[in-house]
């Protein structure tokens, strides 16, 4: 059965349910319904449709759904997942190819990190801007045809500049003109992957996800906490089957490594492209509220202008202290990135191992998933609290990496230190970014979630940027030991800055903490 029943302004969503469950949930709610209500249920008088949420806008009020809306979140997830992996699998591929034409330095896997962090800083507020001012349905067609281009664009790309690499023998500095154009336009290309796939990602996990969940009356702790553990499988999924695939399948010459990794990768992303655009117009046609949007008055003939206004609500919103604090802790080479994985390549450390590696890392963070809601009983439902538990306790797990960097001379037992702790570090860091998320979804409106979280996704950019031009500095690889210390005090000015941000929300005691817990 499904209907809806109202009390008053208020709308309680009943979900498909069978067996016992189901009458059970009826004659609960039917309790609670005035007998003539009552009565015409029974007699099927009242037609089955969904209402609004609980705290949800008058603006859906009425509006019905799909009586299969309850598999929307599926869909999503299923979008989600193929849209994660191909990011994950890139993310993965490029430094590890790169390292197949350039074996000494770890120069041009931080230009391209550099070159993408960069872009997307610089974009992403302007990006939020068009978000805000679209429908949400064209936000994610975008994502969805720019992401697989780009990732194609890309491959071919990263195919030239290593033929041209091989043929000069991988030396470094590269002078060769053709070869800076061509890697040039690889950097850009990767620039473009990111940005299209964070539109997708943005638009998915801090608007649909509300949508969503509050037109089947569930608290977003679910939608969100599920598909982070999506996108944490395929961290795992993803480098695991590219590691095989380059070291057992690919070829044995560093050329067709490279030319078959860039074929495999190009073809399953025109593959899985159009799957993605068929689940998520399903989802969008289920749920009329998506397709109901309160557009922004973002003036977008004016970059600049976008670029001032959307850093100036940032900076004077609610969610500043704790968006900075999220982003220092990405000012850090400790994060299984593109930095870690040349160094532990320089190391010695096969791909396959290191994709495991990866792997591991996601298991981990899946686990810190399932720890997160533990975590917040604990807490009394304090999403704040669970929040400074979590950001403490990853600073912790990372603290012996720098005590061996120090103390111990094997370079191979302070690599493997440093995988063991990342790895464990990974459960910490996933619980507070599932705090972030609740923060930013609770206390952004729908017509500045695009550039609230366009301008908070450009700091967590900025960072890593920081993060490349130390790479870049620090180049070589006996150097790595400067990256680590660096890390660490980056990932303390951000436990330390969300610890003040939480005291003083504690002692204000005001009426809007109640948003900052989980039902």
């Amino acid at each position: 059965l499904t209907c809806t029943m109202s009390f008053g302004r208020e709308s309680i969503i009943a979900c498909p349910l069978r067996g016992k469950a189901t009458g059970l949930r009826v004659q609960h709610r039917a309790r609670k319904m005035s007998s003539t209500e009552a009565q015409s249920l029974k007699n099927g008088a009242a037609k089955p449709h969904y209402g609004t949420a609980l705290g949800d806008s008058a603006q859906g009020a009425g509006q019905e759904i799909h009586d299969d809306a309850v598999t929307s979140p599926m869909l999503m997830y299923i979008s989600h997942f193929l849209s994660a992996f191909d990011d994950r699998v890139w993310q993965f591929a490029v430094p590890v190819l790169l390292m197949n034409v350039w074996k000494e330095t770890l120069f041009p896997s931080a230009v391209i990190s550099f070159v993408t962090n960069v872009l997307t800083f610089i974009l992403m507020p302007y990006v939020g801007a068009w978000v805000d001012n679209h429908d949400r349905i064209s936000i994610m067609s975008v994502s969805i045809i720019g992401e697989s281009a780009s990732i194609v664009v890309a491959a071919v790309l990263l195919c030239y500049v290593a033929s041209i690499g091989l043929t000069n023998g991988g030396k470094y500095p590269i002078w060769d003109t053709r070869e800076v154009v061509a890697f040039s336009m690889l950097c850009l290309a990767n620039a473009s992957t990111e940005l299209t796939m964070r539109v997708g990602q943005q638009a998915l996990e801090k608007d649909w996800a509300v949508v969503v969940s509050k037109a089947l009356n569930q608290d977003p702790t679910i939608l969100n906490t599920r598909m982070r553990r999506i996108d944490l499988g395929c961290k795992l999924l993803g480098p695991a089957v590219f590691g095989l695939f380059v070291q057992f399948v690919s070829g044995t010459t560093p050329m067709d490594k490279i030319n078959n990794a860039a074929i495999a990768l190009s073809v399953w992303n025109i593959f899985v492209m159009p799957i993605e655009f068929v689940t998520v117009h399903k989802v969008y046609h289920m749920i009329p509220k998506l397709q109901t949007k309160v557009l922004s008055q973002h003036d977008a003939t004016s970059p600049l202008k976008v670029l001032y206004k959307g850093w100036k609500s940032y900076f004077s919103h609610e969610v500043f202290a704790p968006s900075i604090a999220y982003g220092f802790l990405w000012f850090t080479v400790l994060d299984n990135g593109v930095l870690m994985t040349a160094y532990l390549q320089w190391q010695g450390v096969p791909e396959a191992p290191l994709g495991f590696a990866r792997g591991l890392g996601a298991i981990v963070g899946l686990v810190g998933t399932i720890i997160y809601p533990m975590m917040l009983v604990r807490a009394g439902g304090s999403v704040l609290r669970a929040g400074r538990w979590a950001i403490w306790l990853f600073w912790a797990c990372l603290v012996p990496i720098g005590i061996v960097f120090v103390n111990v001379g094997s370079l191979w037992l302070s690599a493997m230190v440093m995988i063991g702790c990342v790895t464990i570090s990974r459960a910490w860091l996933w619980a507070f970014d599932l705090t972030i998320q609740r923060i930013l979804q609770d206390s952004v409106t729908e017509n500045e979630r695009g550039v609230i979280n366009g301008v908070h996704t450009a700091v967590t950019q900025l960072m890593l940027v920081l993060s490349s031009l130390a790479g870049m500095m620090f180049a070589d690889p006996s150097q790595f030991t400067y990256l680590v210390f660096i890390s660490l005090m980056s990932v303390l000015l951000a436990a330390v800055l969300y610890d003040r941000w939480v005291r003083l929300e504690m002692k204000a005691e005001t009426a809007d903490r109640s948003k900052y817990h989980a039902v």
